[in-house]
């Protein structure tokens, strides 16, 4: 539960440093492997009588995946899931010890959590702890991300642990929707590459990687444009040094670094590049 919990303050942590206020955390539990089989046969016992109510999708999942019938949105099934005992009505003392352990954590982290007991995620392997953060700016489709506890089976092995999802365009949506103005990187690109000659392009998008593996955050325009618009662009951008690569550079094995303060350039080797753009400011 801990392990859970950290991740669930990591994952909203995350959505605050970015901008995003009032999201909601729903969380539930699935029980260990053999609360599934229970669960299962409780909620299939449950849902007999009132199988021939439910949608086609979910009469064809009642025997294959019932849990899933929990996810439906048609508003035949949502009336017959709101009536279905919590999954916890099914599952064994250690599996409830396991969610108020995590209720209490949460609580002395002071993250306000809802105890949702239909909560469920699609994937087989979840276990124990499963969770969702929405928020109102999206409307009814309000959820925003979510993640869980896992356990599968990998290579012969059993792989335990805990994380989260976040798609990349779900939190653009809410974040426009919620009226957080985009910021610009507080600091900019220590070193941009400008390839003088087309010829040095493969080789310089090297040298970006191998910077960067260096811990040196490093642009390049990959664009094909003119050697003057890069220069511009990289004096526009408020970076502190230039690396201009051509055809002479290639040749002799050199890097030109250009201070974009002064103006002032010297032909470097690598190693003497590297200590130059790792040396910390006098």
């Amino acid at each position: 539960p801990a392990a859970d919990v950290e991740c669930i303050a990591l994952q909203l942590q995350l959505l605050e440093e970015w901008g995003l206020s009032g999201c909601r955390l729903e969380i539930n539990t699935l029980g260990d492997s053999e609360d599934r089989k229970s669960v299962r046969d409780g909620m299939q016992e449950y849902l007999n009588p009132m199988r021939e109510k439910l949608c086609e999708e979910c009469r064809k999942r009642f025997d294959c995946n019932v849990l899933r019938i929990l996810d439906c949105g048609s508003e035949s099934c949502r009336e017959i899931v709101q009536r279905i005992p919590p999954l916890t009505d099914w599952m064994k003392e250690d599996s409830k010890a396991y969610l108020a352990d995590l209720r209490e954590l949460l609580r002395l982290f002071g993250i306000e959590a809802v105890l949702q007991p239909h909560l469920v995620r699609g994937l087989d392997y979840y276990q124990h702890t499963v969770w969702e953060i929405r928020h109102d700016a999206l409307g009814a489709q309000d959820q925003v991300c979510g993640g869980g506890r896992y356990r599968f089976a990998f290579d012969n092995k059993i792989v335990e642990g805990v994380g989260f999802a976040m798609g990349l365009e779900r939190i653009c949506l809410v974040l426009g929707a919620a009226g957080v103005e985009s910021k610009s990187l507080e600091q900019p690109v220590h070193v941009v590459i400008v390839t003088q000659d087309p010829a040095a392009f493969r080789e310089n998008l090297v040298l970006a990687q191998t910077l960067r593996h260096r811990g040196i955050p490093c642009g390049i325009d990959l664009r094909n444009r003119s050697f003057k618009k890069q220069l511009r662009e990289a004096g526009q951008s408020g970076t502190q040094w230039a690396i201009i690569r051509g055809q002479q550079e290639m040749e002799e094995q050199t890097f030109l670094l250009k201070n974009m303060a002064d103006g002032s350039q010297e032909s470097l080797s690598m190693p003497d590049l590297i200590e130059r753009l790792t040396k910390p400011p006098q």
